[in-house]
């Protein structure tokens, strides 16, 4: 619970600043409206508010589930180990910040729930200073929530933006092994041929025949490959 209320006073977070200046403005306009006999007035109306934030907030909690379950899925192996590469442990890192936000939902679907729960009951509503401290505090969680699910919305598009980078970089640096093979090929062929006394074009011929001859799907491709690299010159 220590750490639950570290991560939501951390001023170097911007969803703390951001939910905070916003609750101050609430608590503004709350006392300027004088929200504690509006309240009272319109309790059942504030009751329907309330079970509309459970389950909005119960809609966020399943968008946690599936951004674990999407972040889990969209990454291999390879690119996790790239990833820990650049900063460690910071695809731990990432999983982290849904299970935060799940957790922060968690709390706040129960406080509401309880809420709810004693707007049915004829219990005495609490002095002034108590119920204003309540509802601050309450607002200030749920706005920190939204804030929170803003941050990773982002996270989620810079996530699908890394593992774009990742691809590339992986498929360029696939692109230069497959080339440094073709090389060794070549010289492999060269040594080869030029030492029984046969033109190497001759072991590209024969392959042009197999490459022709068979049933891959790229084969025409691959023909005018070897016939542009290798028969041409």
């Amino acid at each position: 619970m220590l750490k639950f209320w570290k991560r939501k006073l951390n001023l170097q977070e911007p969803e703390v600043v951001r939910a905070l200046l916003t609750s101050i403005l609430f608590l503004i306009v709350f006392l300027y409206i004088d929200f504690y006999n509006v309240f009272l007035n319109h309790i059942g109306d504030l009751r329907t508010l309330i079970l509309g934030l459970i389950g909005g907030l119960l809609s966020l909690l399943g968008f946690s589930i599936t951004g674990i379950a999407i972040v889990i899925s969209l990454f291999s192996a390879q690119d996790i180990k790239s990833i820990e590469d650049l900063k460690r442990n910071s695809y731990q890192d990432i999983l982290e910040t849904f299970k935060h936000f799940a957790y922060d939902m968690v709390i706040n679907i129960v406080l509401f729930i309880i809420t709810y729960i004693l707007m049915l009951t004829d219990i005495p509503i609490p002095g002034k200073f108590i119920f204003y401290a309540y509802t601050i505090i309450s607002t200030y969680l749920f706005l920190y929530i939204l804030f929170y699910g803003w941050a990773l919305l982002s996270n989620c598009i810079a996530l699908s933006n890394l593992k774009k980078l990742i691809s590339e970089s992986i498929e360029e640096e696939k692109s230069k092994f497959d080339l440094l093979n073709e090389l060794a090929l070549e010289q492999l062929v060269e040594i080869i041929y030029r030492g029984s006394h046969q033109d190497p074009k001759s072991f590209y011929e024969m392959l042009l025949k197999i490459v022709k001859n068979s049933t891959v799907s790229q084969k025409n491709e691959l023909a005018e490959y070897i016939v542009h690299r290798y028969l041409n010159n």
